[in-house]
């Protein structure tokens, strides 16, 4: 494993695993998440998300809620763009 931190770790695009940034059980969390995207379970993990994000934002951890709050903008918008791809693609075969 690498001693330093990857340029993507230090623009914030990484989570910095190969470091040892991030705990196995978060990193863990964040692989379920990614399986649910590709196995096209969008709607769920969002309300999954938005879930953990108000128990956060009780807990007054505002900077974790604001992530996850990013995190559904992000997923939303994944999902609007395949929802758009699915309607061109079945006006071609029409």
């Amino acid at each position: 494993m690498p001693k330093r931190a990857c340029l993507r770790y230090h623009i914030a695009a990484c989570s910095g695993p190969c470091i040892g940034a991030v705990s196995t059980q978060e990193y863990g969390e964040k692989v379920k998440r990614a399986i649910s995207v590709l196995k096209g379970n969008i709607r769920e993990l969002i309300e999954s998300i938005e879930k953990d994000m108000r128990e956060l934002a009780a807990k007054q951890q505002f900077e974790q809620a604001m992530a996850l709050r990013d995190e559904i903008a992000a997923l939303e918008n994944l999902q609007e763009k395949q929802n758009m791809e699915r309607q061109k693609s079945t006006t071609r075969t029409s």
